[in-house]
């Protein structure tokens, strides 16, 4: 539970500061600032963004997936537990959270997906399992996650 800590913690922070803008900001300008906190890993302001403005869902999903495939952890449980964001969404190829952390080996990403009941069966476009793309990258310990889990 340490993990959600820093986030909680964020995000009582921020609901006692004002979050009034100066201005309007287009929908083009909340989803780059969106992504941009995303890829910088800023929790802070990838909270105050999501929570505080109005960003579409789809670049809410986009920022999601670049967590999961970055192995941001605490950013993927906060698009899950306080974004509603699905566990089990889908980027354009079809690939999920788990497909994306999986390939690149962010064990710990992974078993905070399959805690939060991602669905380790489900394939992409190419028909292939986030234990395919593990497999295929070499990543042991997430391949023997994955088949605990039951892929």
């Amino acid at each position: 539970m340490k993990l959600f800590k820093n986030a909680l913690l964020c995000i009582v922070a921020l609901l006692s500061v004002s979050t009034a803008s100066a201005y309007a900001l287009t929908q083009i300008e909340l989803n780059n600032q969106l992504m941009s906190a995303v890829a910088d890993d800023q929790l802070e302001d990838v909270v105050k963004i999501v929570l505080f403005e109005d960003v579409d869902a789809d670049a809410v999903n986009r920022a999601f997936m670049f967590s999961a495939q970055h192995g941001q952890t605490e950013m993927v449980a906060f698009f899950i537990l306080y974004a509603e964001v699905d566990v089990n969404a889908r980027d354009i190829g079809y690939q999920t959270a788990l497909i994306q952390a999986a390939s690149k080996g962010h064990i710990d990403t992974v078993n905070f997906l399959i805690a939060m009941d991602a669905d380790v069966n489900l394939r992409d476009s190419d028909g292939r399992t986030a234990l395919v793309y593990a497999e295929l990258a070499g990543h042991t310990e997430v391949v023997e996650t994955l088949i605990a889990a039951g892929s």
